[in-house]
């Protein structure tokens, strides 16, 4: 039976790679009922014996993920699990996944590196981060400068959570553009204000009247109004595709966003019919467009712009 490990700080490349293969296994294996994801901190071996010995439906495969077993389950557990690995059939792939290191003296990861299945994703360096950084622009449409590039990475770090983010919301902002340093000085921070997310979560849950006040908060705070619009955007774009999966039941965590951001976005995304949402991006680019060409001050399209969830 195929049995994999995924593991490492670099958490971001790991659930990626997770999700691809979650992603490949459920157009192949008739979607979701011939996947099973169990929780490592409270399995129990026989648990995890049903669900891989359990016949796939109208398939060739089934796939069990077992999240945190290696570093949050209990030694018994993970001992016998160790045992049981030779006894699953062959039709079930095992995929172990752990956010951060793990304990390679343990006997399951012994048996799991054994098996030549397993894989490890290190913080990356400075060089690798930036040609990391480069080929996610250009894998989502858009142009960056080496300044732009350089300064970008010096910000954010190895976090590619982070650096996802505001890539997204760079090439959302330049559309066909090039991003130049000063758009990355505009829009990346070197620490985000913690009421920008209680704003964006205002508006998700449609609590107007708390969105106006943040929203004066933080202007009078000194925060710049593109930056806020940017990350509006980037959370409202977000909720449109997260929608759009629900309606269509596609699997959500081949969206690549962080597990946290996701669940939230799955409640939001609830709040709103498809049509609004579409309707509010639209918005969006239209303050985006006002802001830019002169048209409104930027206050002023921030405060129409809330106004415009109120219908």
């Amino acid at each position: 039976m195929p049995c994999y490990l995924l593991y490492g700080e670099d958490t971001f490349s790991s659930r990626r790679k997770l999700e691809e293969i979650k992603s490949r296994f459920f157009y192949a294996n008739m979607g979701d009922i011939n996947i099973t994801v169990l929780e490592g901190e409270s399995l129990a071996p026989e648990t995890l014996q049903r669900a891989a010995c359990l016949i796939p439906f109208l398939a060739p495969k089934r796939l069990v993920i077992v999240k945190n077993l290696l570093n949050k389950g209990k030694n018994e557990s993970k001992k016998r699990i160790a045992e049981l690995l030779e006894t699953f059939p062959p039709f079930s792939i095992v995929v172990f996944y752990e956010e951060g290191e793990v304990d390679k003296n343990s006997e399951l990861y012994k048996k799991l590196k054994a098996k030549k299945g397993v894989q490890r994703f290190p913080l990356l360096p400075a060089n690798q981060l930036l040609r990391w950084a480069e080929r996610e622009v250009e894998a989502k449409g858009g142009q960056i400068e080496r300044e732009a590039l350089y300064r970008l990475v010096q910000i954010v770090g190895p976090d590619l959570w982070r650096a996802s983010l505001e890539i997204e919301k760079l090439v959302s902002y330049k559309k066909k553009g090039i991003i130049k340093k000063e758009d990355v000085e505009t829009l990346v921070r070197e620490e985000i204000h913690p009421k920008i997310f209680e704003l964006i979560d205002a508006l998700g849950e449609r609590n107007i009247k708390k969105a106006y006040s943040l929203l004066s908060e933080l202007i009078s705070f000194g925060e710049n109004e593109s930056y806020i619009l940017s990350m509006i955007a980037y959370q409202f774009r977000n909720l449109l595709i997260v929608k759009e999966f629900l309606e269509k039941g596609r699997p959500l965590d081949s969206i690549g966003l962080h597990p946290y951001a996701l669940k939230k976005a799955k409640i939001q995304a609830n709040n709103f019919t498809n049509k609004q949402l579409r309707e509010i991006y639209g918005k969006l680019l239209e303050a985006d467009i006002n802001i830019k060409t002169g048209n409104l001050k930027p206050h002023v399209a921030l405060d129409l712009l809330i106004s415009e969830f109120l219908r």
